[in-house]
This record gives structure tokens, sequence and C-alpha cells, in this order.
């Protein structure tokens, strides 16, 4: 507890008092930035976003694989436009920073070195099986971005929008790449998507999806105040052409005793109907290998050797696929009332006072995919066990525009 502050009473109710305890046990609510992942929490957990984006509260050591190694793909994807002996030493250096950072967040929570021992190698696995991945696809998109008449502006770049009707919290959007076509004179957003489903049903919703309007928007508004011209010295005619939707599937298939080196031998049956007859089996050699799995991934994604059964469906869905929402939807009305009345939403709940009781709460968003949120207690408990129960399950506080300057309308790359 701060040691200058006035020792204060345990709340009874949810509202004002309970802030102040907060804020007297270092639990203090900011108002973020406006950003394309608050739309779907604004609108079903708002409770969820004030404990997460108001408070900043978030499990240090939160795992998900689908996560984890979605954000490694995206990692790698960063990377797509230089050659791979370039590439790799950043990529190495970006796990060796995430194994440290875990490891320093272990210490401070008391994980003991087992625990630890296991984040460490689960998060080496996760990106080495993301770069497999990676190699296995990288031709067909990195094909369509190639093309001559596109020139590449970067990736990872953080757009910033002051909009004048939602004062207090600018509209933030993180391109993960930009390119301008030539011959169009036009910009287009690329956003890449990771995803179990197929590519092609995936990809049915992105025309209305928030994110789609907010990239579209904020990308649009700086091409109108010649930020994006200025920066990356574009004619300042340039417009919108729109946002590339890449698609990759991610494969069913796992890194394991199937990587390992083989030697066909034959294998003469010896009972059953086809007692006598010869067939080919593989004997495995030492440890599994990354190459391995590269390459089986490729017959994964082609539908070729053992894979082959899946031939035709990858024919007719392909594993990885793009879609286009074009820049003259910005044109029709419905789809700005929709967008603004959207941000409206979002910014309600970045701008009010941040008091528990102004914040509804979702019972679905605590028991989701048969689980119980870790974050439960939050929602079950008064504020005046908060500062306890965040201790106990060893949240801390992560604010994720602490590396956005948000000074002005502008570019953060």
């Amino acid at each position: 507890m701060p040691g200058q502050v006035q020792e204060i009473k345990p709340p009874e109710g949810w509202g004002e008092d309970a802030a102040r305890w907060l804020e007297y046990h270092g639990i203090v609510a900011e108002v973020p930035t406006i950003r394309s992942s608050d739309y779907e929490s604004c609108l079903g957990n708002p409770f969820g976003y004030y404990l997460t984006r108001r408070l900043g509260l978030s499990d240090a050591l939160r795992w998900s694989e689908a996560l984890s190694r979605g954000s490694w793909f995206h990692k790698r994807f960063e990377y797509w436009d230089i050659p791979e002996e370039q590439s790799k030493p950043l990529l190495d250096a970006s796990i060796d920073s995430r194994k440290a950072e875990l490891s320093a967040m272990c210490g401070e929570l008391g994980i003991q070195s087992d625990e630890r021992k296991n984040i460490l190698e689960r998060e080496e696995k996760d990106f080495k099986v993301t770069e497999a991945w990676f190699e296995a696809i990288k031709g067909e998109p990195l094909q369509w971005m190639s093309q001559s008449h596109f020139r590449c502006l970067g990736q990872e770049i953080t757009g910033i929008y002051k909009h004048d009707r939602f004062k207090g919290s600018p509209l933030v959007a993180q391109f993960d790449s930009l390119l301008y076509h030539r011959e169009q004179n036009t910009l287009w957003v690329v956003d890449l998507k990771t995803c179990a489903e197929s590519p092609t049903d995936r990809l049915q919703t992105v025309g209305i999806e928030f994110q789609t309007q907010h990239y579209m928007h904020v990308a649009n508004y700086l091409l109108q105040e010649g930020v994006l011209q200025k920066k990356y010295d574009l004619p300042s005619t340039c417009s919108l052409g729109g946002m590339a939707h890449i698609a990759v599937q991610k494969p069913t298939i796992n890194f394991g005793l199937n990587d390992r080196d083989f030697q066909e031998e034959e294998h003469t049956l010896k009972s059953g109907p086809r007692k006598g007859q010869i067939e080919i089996r593989r004997k495995y050699l030492g440890e599994p290998r990354f190459e391995n799995y590269v390459a089986r991934c490729k017959r994964w994604y082609a539908g070729e050797g053992e894979y082959e059964n899946k031939k035709v469906d990858r024919e007719e869905n392909p594993p990885v696929n793009i879609s286009y929402t074009y820049g003259r939807n910005l044109l029709d009305p419905h789809f700005e009332a929709e967008y603004l009345e959207r941000v409206a939403l979002i910014h309600s709940l970045a701008t009010r006072r941040a008091l528990p009781d102004q914040f509804l709460k979702s019972a679905n968003a605590i028991r989701s995919h048969g689980k119980i949120s870790r974050f439960a207690p939050l929602y079950l408990c008064h504020p005046k066990d908060w500062p306890t129960i965040v201790q106990e399950l060893k949240l801390i506080t992560l604010r994720r525009d602490e590396q956005t300057p948000l000074d002005s309308t502008g570019l953060h790359t």
C-alpha cells in the first residue's frame, strides 16, 4: 500500500467508494484507445472490458495454443519481404526476448523451476511450429503480395486517428501490412488471419466485421490528411483501394514422432486374408526433426502423400484464401452509420466513470468453452475482495497503449 495515502475503509457498494478502494490498492483505471478488438468485448461483455481495458488487468501467464501460435505466425509474416538471412536473426531475437520476458514473470510470480521450464519449452515449440506452417504455405499469399504493381510500405504499422466526435479516446488500427498499388494509385490494407475452419467459411463475414470498418476508416482518414503520402512519398491523389483479408488454415497435424527420419522396409504379412503378401512399412530412426514437419505440412496443405485423401477438399476449400473489401464501401451511408454507432458504443465504455457498477456483466463470458474464466472471482465477489483476488490469481497490469504515442493523428512503426 502507498505509505503516504491515508488508509480508507473497505467499500460497501460498487460505486465511488469501490473505485477509491481499488485505486488505494494500486488498481487504477485509465481511458484506453479504441481498437478493433474492443467491439465484441463491449457488445457482449462490458464488465470484462472494464477489467481488462479500463483497469488493465491481465493473466500474466495465460496461454492458449490458438492465440500463441496465431501470434507467432503473425510475427513470421511481419518479415515476409526480406531474405531469410536477414529475417532469421530478427525472429531468433524475438523468441529470445519473449522467453526472457516469461522467465522474468515467472520469477516475479514465484513460479517454480519445473513449471517455468515447461512454460519456456511450450513457447519455443509454438514458435517453431508456426515457422514450419509459414515455410509450408508462404508461396500463395506472398505471390499475391509480391506482384510487380505492389510496393510494400511496411508491416505492423499503427495508425492513429483523433476523431472529433470521440474525444479523449483516439481510434487506433494496427495494420499487418500496407501495400501501394502503383498502377491504380491506391492503398491496400492487408490483414492476415489464421483459422481452424475453412478459410472460405472464415472469410464470409469479414465484410461486416468491425475490424474491417475500423481499419478502412483509419487508413482513409490518414490518406485524407496526407499522413501516409508524406511518410511514404506517395502521390497526393492516392486513395484507399480497400482491404485484403488473407486467411490461412492451421494444420491439424502436430509436430511429433511422425517427423522422425525413417527407412522403408518390406514386410511379409504372416496372418489374415493377406497372408504372404508384402507391404512397405516405415522404420523410424532418431528424434523428430522440424525439417520433416515442414515437409509434412506441405503435403497436408497440398493433399499429397499420406494426405492424398484430402486432395479434392483442398481444391474445393483451399487452405489459403484471399477476399477483398473495396474502398468504395466507405461511400455507403449504411456502412458509415453502422461503423460510427459501433465506435460510439466503445467510446461510451472507454470514457465513462470507471466504477464497477457502470459495466454490465455476462454470465456467458465467465463460462466459455466449457471452462470457468480465471476472472470469474472478480465477477462474483465484492470489490472489497478484489485486491486479495488479484494477488491470489497473480494478475498483473498490462496496458496495450503504453507502446503507442498518442499525442497526435499519425503513424507509429
